[in-house]
């Protein structure tokens, strides 16, 4: 028995197999998935490029003065070796208090146990290098980066359409 003239049916066994059409439609079904998907990906690329062009930059002397800057958290150390992420990013933002570039710092993020508390290890490694404590604010609701966004803009940075924010990821 055939099933729109696609598969065949119907073996005593109870089992089917496919038929030329079959495999054919299913082929060009796939690769038409696949096609479709590298064209989303490509669109999504360009998109965040076009967007983001001109307010991402690679280094701290690049990055304009700004006011306030969300350190986004991570764990210093990662399967028991310190984790590079982490560094940078504290690296970075002692960068920008030293070239003048930020008054302030958010630290952001998990703080779900009492053993495990990013925001008080990202406060403890700017103090240890050379940011004063009192120029840096806990967010201990970090758990997302969407979330710590949203903070930063509504709760610890009221700021008008003309001034922003810097963030480190």
């Amino acid at each position: 028995m055939k099933l729109l003239g696609i598969f065949r049916f119907g073996k005593s066994d109870g089992s089917w197999r496919p038929g030329k059409k079959g495999m054919l439609l299913a082929l060009k079904i796939a690769g038409g998935m696949f096609a479709g998907a590298v064209v989303v990906c490509v669109a999504a690329e360009w998109y965040i490029y076009s967007v983001s062009e001109g307010r991402i930059v690679e280094h701290s002397r690049d990055v304009p003065v700004r006011a306030p800057v969300l350190v986004l958290g991570c764990s210093p150390t990662f399967m028991g070796s310190p984790n590079g992420y982490f560094h940078n990013r504290m690296d970075t933002a002692s960068e920008l208090w030293k070239d003048g570039k930020a008054t302030v710092f958010i630290v952001s993020g998990d703080n779900s146990s009492h053993a495990y508390n990013e925001p008080e290890w990202m406060k403890q490694a700017l103090v240890e290098r050379g940011v004063p404590e009192e120029r840096i604010v806990c967010d201990f609701a970090g758990l997302r980066t969407l979330d710590s966004v949203v903070r930063m803009k509504e709760i610890f940075w009221r700021f008008d359409d003309d001034c922003c924010f810097s963030g480190i990821s």
